[in-house]
């Protein structure tokens, strides 16, 4: 997960192959992809398009509507506490 956290953009199982210094083997590379897939059938990381995997980013707060929300409602209540 530190590859995936360290690098900006996607990786390829040849990728994260190389970030673990494994030799660049059919039998290796296969492994680490289905490594992969099963991160992403746990919803650990994305597969962007096939065979290209990504750690999920967060939304900011302004693309989530409902976060802004309970943002807000957290706001109001510690400004209720700090007048009463």
């Amino acid at each position: 997960m530190t590859a995936f956290a360290d690098s900006d953009d996607p990786l390829r199982a040849r990728d994260l192959c190389l970030a673990l210094d494994l030799p660049i083997l059919p039998k290796h590379t296969e492994g680490i992809r289905s490594k992969l897939k099963r991160l992403v059938s746990r919803g650990i990381l994305t597969e962007i398009e096939p065979g290209l995997f990504s750690q999920p980013r967060p939304y900011p707060d302004t693309e989530r509507p409902e976060l802004l929300r309970r943002g807000a409602a957290r706001v109001a209540a510690a400004q209720c506490a700090q007048l009463g």
